[in-house]
């Protein structure tokens, strides 16, 4: 069995679609109102009506993305634009 994907629920898609793909090169594969899958990650927003936290940290999530890059100097753990914990490791091993 393999992963197929990990959803994000996002309260501005827009916003996030452009960091993901943009700023850790993601490639968008589909759009639809509502949904966006990128190479590995779909993202969903979350209705206007639904109070979701956003911080500089979003608190209580307990799954952290984790990305692969040749950079050394990206490595480490970031905070995307909704305050979802997500980490940069070096090579391809997660």
């Amino acid at each position: 069995m393999k992963l197929a994907r990990a959803i994000l629920f996002v309260k501005d898609i827009d916003r996030m679609t452009a960091f993901y793909r943009d700023t850790l090169g993601l490639a968008e594969l589909h759009r639809e109102p509502g949904w966006v899958e990128l190479d590995g990650l779909a993202l969903h927003a979350i209705p206007a009506h639904i109070d979701v936290t956003v911080g500089p940290v979003r608190e209580g999530t307990p799954i952290k993305l984790v990305f692969a890059s040749d950079d050394a100097e990206a490595a480490g753990d970031r905070v995307d634009p909704e305050g979802n914990v997500f980490q940069i490791v070096v090579g391809s091993r997660a």
